[in-house]
């Protein structure tokens, strides 16, 4: 669920979403990929 309201622009901050330190990694890590891929259809 979060990771759709963060393609919407609507998610809540991950201290606030994930209370595991692992889960907050794994929503950075798919923020990196998603903005690398959005960078590629810029060019």
């Amino acid at each position: 669920m979060w990771s759709l309201l963060y393609m919407l622009g609507s998610a809540p901050d991950l201290d606030v979403a994930f209370k595991d330190p692992g889960d907050r990694e794994a929503a950075r890590t798919f923020m990196d990929l998603l903005d690398k891929a959005n960078a590629g259809e810029d060019s």
